[in-house]
């Protein structure tokens, strides 16, 4: 990376040398300022996660908003729908039904096929509105991508805080940022525990209590980490066995013991020849699975994508907010 040339042009050949020792020590001149390269990739990523969390934000409030209205104007069409009932149980067990009973019934049911009613559905299925689903599944795919850019910033933030501790032990640095910024001390120390402040900030935000889901076909799907490195979109089922296809394993690198025997298993009546593997750190939410169990599918199978068993987090157990659209998981208990 280049910097941006001399900090003090015409300085003389002593400020020369301190600025060749800082080069030789891996520094760059940056915004007037001396500093390992890293620095300016952790500033980036910090801004990036930054951004991603702001956007996770605003689809929440979307989310928690659309799923507000349907639930206000569901709880009211139950209501209309038990007025309903009753004035139908009056008119049926009354000698000589009012007018104005009949008249009720008829502006009830008029009222209770119209929009809004016809549009809201049980909390419990709020997946099945296309306009819910579509928020969900942005909001899936920017949590997904924040925790990722949270933990990229959580390993920049390690490397420049031992890089920084390299330099205060490098005496030619320090002599040499000693005489062209005397007055500044050549670790930051402010600037990284406020780095380390906003990490943790992040992390309070995308790994806390679980990971949001959207449907896909009626059936729960989410995005999760593999190594703190790679992104796995998943369908979210009750019971084992959780299972990926060949394309993904090849993309995550996942070590195949051709010594193990394939297995035969079933799924929607279809047969297929597998082998078992190990997923290594699988984060969902603010717990990580060390190992994760799980069939490669073969070529043929592709189409099944990518499942993971909500049983395998266990103590505690994971659930499935349906309502919230919520896979709820907690930290794994002390040992």
């Amino acid at each position: 990376m280049a910097d941006e040339g001399p900090a003090h042009p015409g300085g003389g050949p002593n400020v020369a040398a301190a600025e060749d020792a800082l080069r030789a020590a891996g520094l760059v001149l940056h915004a007037g300022r001396w500093l390992p390269p890293i620095e300016i990739d952790v500033t980036q990523a910090l801004t990036d996660a930054r951004k991603l969390q702001a956007e996770a934000e605003s689809l929440h409030r979307q989310f928690q908003a659309a799923t507000a209205t349907n639930r206000r104007v569901w709880e009211q069409r139950r209501r209309l729908a038990e007025t309903l009932e009753e004035l139908t149980r009056i008119r049926m067990n009354t000698a000589v039904a009012t007018t104005e009973t009949y008249q009720a019934i008829e502006r009830l049911k008029r009222r209770l096929n119209e929009p809004p009613f016809t549009k809201a559905v049980d909390p419990a299925e709020v997946g099945e509105l296309p306009s819910v689903n579509d928020i969900a599944r942005d909001r899936v795919a920017a949590y997904a991508r924040g925790g990722l850019a949270t933990l990229r910033l959580a390993g920049g933030l390690a490397e420049l805080e031992k890089r920084y501790a390299e330099l205060d032990a490098d005496d030619d640095a320090q002599r040499a940022f000693a005489q062209l910024a005397p007055s500044q001390p050549l670790s930051p120390r402010r600037p990284l525990k406020s780095l380390a402040r906003d990490l943790e900030q992040l992390r309070d935000f995308f790994f806390d209590d679980g990971v949001p889901y959207s449907h896909t076909a009626g059936r729960p799907r989410t995005t999760i980490i593999i190594g703190d490195r790679r992104l796995l979109t998943v369908t979210l089922r009750e019971e084992a066995p959780s299972w990926i296809p060949a394309s993904a394993a090849v993309r995550l690198s996942l070590p195949i013991d051709r010594r193990v025997p394939q297995a035969v298993f079933t799924l929607d009546d279809r047969r297929i020849t597998v082998r078992k593997a190990q997923l290594k750190d699988v984060r969902i939410g603010p717990r990580t699975l060390e190992t994760l169990p799980v069939w490669v599918l073969p070529p043929e199978a592709e189409d099944l994508g990518a499942s993971l068993a909500v049983s395998e987090i266990h103590t505690p157990p994971a659930t499935l907010d349906k309502e919230q659209m919520w896979l709820a998981v907690e930290a794994a208990d002390s040992p």
